[in-house]
């Protein structure tokens, strides 16, 4: 066996908190490894021609374990170097020494090589992927149950997303948001199909005050699959186009949802003005309402 190196640069990534299999069905993680671990890729000895990768990190078991993983469930992929004594000798086992580079200057240029490499390739992918044409079509009468659906899956999987299956974040019928909610909004307001290159991604549900022009984005939403492709925000600049007269917009979103609130602030421009919790109702709420998450922010965003 080699002899332990002090430190070793390597290239290491992180398990994808969540994804989908071939057959929709949402998954977290990996079977080997939960998300969100860190993983050493096997990168030396790698081509990018493959579809999978060989790492190890801290298994669902709590051991170090080698196991295949593809590469679309691998993110946050950096040159970095390790001093941790366990990982080390991993990397220098006699079975795998040639695969992991060491603590040579030549293994820190290849390894700075590899993590630049890798993330230029599939940043051109990301960016190929996120050119969707993005444009807004009126919900059609046929497509009303799909649409509600749809927007109770994706509030669902943000809260299992943050929370897991926590039963105080779901009403009665196990969902973030009722039947009756979602309809009383469609009925109210104007409802829209997010296209995404004439694909359904999404939905959204405006409430226009033609006296007053200050309006209400009800509900917005794009499916999981669709996320981190800039599909809501091209989506809500459409609806700022369609309704130019508009003074000021408002819109509400749960506490939790920390993917909404960086969008609503540091993408689409809006302010929290104010918190909805037990000591500080939404007054446009009855006090019995049980529907959801109780603790809500809103935001508004001034036009003119």
């Amino acid at each position: 066996m080699a002899k332990i190196a002090y430190f070793c640069y390597c290239v290491a990534g992180n398990i994808k908190k969540t994804h989908y299999d071939a057959d929709g069905t949402l998954r977290y993680g990996t079977s080997a490894y939960t998300g969100g671990t860190k993983v050493y890729l096997y990168g030396k000895m790698w081509d990018f021609a493959y579809d999978s990768i060989l790492v190890f990190g801290l298994s669902r078991r709590k051991q170090w374990e080698f196991h295949t993983v593809p590469v679309e469930l691998i993110e946050n992929v950096r040159f970095t170097k390790t001093f941790k004594p366990s990982v080390i000798r991993l990397m220098n086992d006699f079975e795998f020494y040639d695969c992991w580079w060491h603590n040579s200057h030549e293994d820190k240029l290849e390894a700075e090589k590899f993590a630049e490499s890798w993330n230029a390739r599939f940043k051109t992918k990301k960016e190929s992927e996120m050119k969707a044409a993005v444009t807004l079509s009126p919900l059609e009468e046929g497509d009303r149950e799909r649409f509600i659906l749809d927007n109770q899956y994706t509030f669902s999987f943000g809260a299992t997303e943050e929370f897991g299956l926590r039963d105080d974040h779901f009403n009665d019928d196990g969902e973030i948001i009722s039947r009756e909610t979602i309809e009383e909004s469609i009925n109210s307001g104007t409802a829209y199909r997010i296209l995404a290159n004439g694909e359904k991604v999404g939905g959204l549900v405006v409430n226009i005050d033609a006296e007053t022009q200050h309006n209400h984005l009800d509900l917005l939403f794009v499916d999981p699959k669709a996320h981190s492709r800039g599909i809501g925000l091209a989506a809500w600049r459409e609806v700022e186009r369609m309704y130019p007269e508009t003074i000021v917009w408002e819109t509400c979103t749960p506490y939790f949802e920390k993917r909404n609130i960086h969008f609503y602030i540091n993408k689409c421009g809006f302010s929290a003005v104010e918190f909805f919790c037990a000591a500080h109702r939404d007054p446009n709420e009855p006090e019995a309402q049980s529907d959801g998450p109780d603790e809500m922010f809103r935001f508004e965003k001034r036009m003119k």
